[in-house]
């Protein structure tokens, strides 16, 4: 079994546009150990969304290959790679992306359910993560218009760890946050790293937030540069 929970191996996405090709991603080759926490960092239009979709399974590479937890993805059909989603990643956006109509306890519970997890399994679960995350019972029953960004997003991590996900991936998880807030979140996110094990690749414009992580990766024009 291999020590790396995530790998790209020439990983490369090719656009196809009215003015001709767009090399969006370029022969990206990246391993993450299990545990490990990698920042990719770098401006607007550098293809780190790009990449991150691809490793999130969200869109086929052009060409190239990601391996997660020992899987080869481009094996997978859209039933394999909805699964693999669903029960080995664990996503955490700047917009929370929290269903306005489910409290905070049901916006953590979605993934379990669609896991087809039984109603026991899923409060343990439940109980096991809000522990962790020092989430009132109160504010479990809150709406997310009910509750501040930072208590927005602790939800969304929350939401993004249930399942005990072989890596979380971090589409700038702070940008909605203020300073104060956003350094109370990556604490948090250390803490579960220590605590955890928690394998996180982090995708973000802003070098502060990188220096939280163990290891940083720059992007440029596509390509990706380890960081000295």
């Amino acid at each position: 079994m291999s020590d790396f929970a995530l790998e790209t191996i020439g990983l490369t996405k090719i656009y196809t546009t009215a003015g001709g090709d767009v090399s969006a991603l370029v022969d990206a080759d990246l391993k993450v150990k299990k545990g490990e926490q990698v920042a990719v960092i770098g401006p607007s239009g550098s293809g780190k969304s790009t990449f991150l979709s691809m490793i999130g399974l969200l869109d086929r590479p052009t060409g190239g290959e990601v391996i997660i937890d020992d899987v080869r993805t481009s094996k997978l059909r859209d039933r394999g790679l909805t699964e693999m989603r669903r029960k080995r990643i664990g996503f955490i956006f700047q917009q929370y992306n929290l269903i306005s109509t489910l409290t905070a306890r049901e916006n953590i519970q979605l993934p379990l359910y669609l896991q087809g997890m039984s109603l026991d399994e899923i409060n343990k679960k439940i109980s096991s993560i809000t522990e962790r995350l020092a989430l009132d019972e109160r504010f479990l029953e809150h709406f997310p218009q009910q509750l501040s960004g930072g208590q927005q997003q602790r939800v969304a991590i929350a939401r993004a760890l249930v399942g005990g996900p072989a890596i979380v991936l971090g589409d700038e998880p702070t940008g909605n946050l203020d300073s104060k807030t956003s350094e109370q979140t990556m604490e948090l996110l250390q803490e579960l790293n220590a605590t955890m094990g928690l394998t996180m690749l982090v995708v973000t414009h802003d070098m502060h937030i990188a220096e939280y992580m163990k290891r940083v990766v720059t992007i440029r024009d596509g390509r990706l540069y380890e960081n000295g």
